[in-house]
């Protein structure tokens, strides 16, 4: 089918009876697709699904999707309570009359497709910890430098749920350019999302030997970082040897993409915290300068009974009359 502006509210969030708080809206997934130039029958690999957003722009243009993502309750519609209605990503392709994608319960850390090139676009929005933190399977004893022992999975068949463990910014890009440049077809594109604080400059964006950048887009988000929309084309055949540039992290400083959570997530001082400071600071001198009443009375009395005697007028008998006044 032909695109057109008109199609968008059809495909609004708001219509939908499954989403997330990840969900990418309907204008930035159908904007993806163009730029990988998706087709009736091309073969487009989401390897960060989620609730599937951007596959039901892909498979608005007839497109054969796949996803992948390794959160087993979200995939399976695992829900806590025991009468509530089921959904699941499957549900929103039924709510459009579209084709039903093939989802895989997987880590994009550690692929499980055989080699073959195959794959006409890979089109994502990888987690960057602001709404979502990233992680990845891998053992939890081993990440902390303890001793870990193998699982038996076999033990456990279907029921077992591996653990999982950080996964950095910067290793879910090198995975992703990799995993890109193993399965897409040459001339296939990669469209994903990358977030970026501070100044940006080209240099600065994950690269592999195989990929070549063609273009990238900004928008800015609340927070104080933006979003941007790389694409990037295979130019070269895939080998065993290339692999996606990794820094040294000892040596070399962090990209601007590395950690967005914290810089998002940081305290900045508005402009009138220093005025609230201030004001307190008054409050506080106020209250040290004050004396307790009763202070100020004795005081008070004290200072006249001496400038009384000292002035004769103080009497030992006073009559009664100044008694009573």
């Amino acid at each position: 089918p032909v695109f057109s502006f008109g199609v968008l509210p059809r495909f609004s969030l708001k219509t939908r009876p499954f989403i997330g708080p990840t969900s990418t809206c309907a204008e930035l997934a159908f904007l993806m697709a163009n730029q990988g130039q998706v087709e009736h029958g091309s073969l487009v690999f989401d390897p960060f699904v989620g609730t599937a957003s951007l596959l039901v722009a892909s498979s608005y243009f007839g497109a054969f999707c796949v996803g992948m993502d390794r959160d087993y309750c979200l995939l399976h519609s695992k829900v806590h309570k025991p009468k509530a209605r089921k959904k699941d990503l499957f549900l929103n392709f039924k709510h459009y009359g579209l084709e039903k994608p093939e989802i895989i319960c997987g880590d994009n850390a550690f692929p499980p497709w055989v080699h073959r090139e195959m794959v006409d676009a890979v089109i994502c929005d990888p987690p960057y910890g602001v709404r979502a933190g990233a992680r990845r399977t891998g053992s939890r004893k081993a990440h902390q430098g303890k001793k870990a022992n193998d699982v038996e999975i076999w033990k456990y068949g279907k029921k077992h749920v591996p653990s999982s463990i950080p996964y950095p910014v910067e290793d879910v890009m090198a995975d992703l350019l990799d995993v890109a440049a193993e399965y897409l077809v040459l001339g296939g594109r990669l469209v994903y999302l990358l977030p970026t604080v501070g100044d940006f400059d080209t240099s600065k964006l994950p690269t592999h030997p195989c990929l070549s950048l063609i273009a990238h887009s900004s928008q800015a988000l609340t927070g104080g970082f933006d979003r941007r929309c790389i694409t990037m084309k295979k130019s070269r055949k895939w080998e065993a040897s290339l692999k996606a540039t990794r820094r040294d992290k000892s040596k070399e400083p962090a990209p601007c993409y590395a950690d967005v959570a914290a810089h998002v997530f940081r305290k900045q001082p508005s402009s009138s915290t220093s005025t609230k400071e201030e004001e307190r600071k008054k409050r506080d001198e106020k209250k040290e300068g004050d004396v307790d009443p009763r202070e100020k009375r004795e005081k008070s009395s004290e200072i006249s009974s001496k400038s009384a005697n000292s002035e004769g007028l103080l009497l030992a008998n006073p009559p009664k009359k100044m008694r009573q006044s």
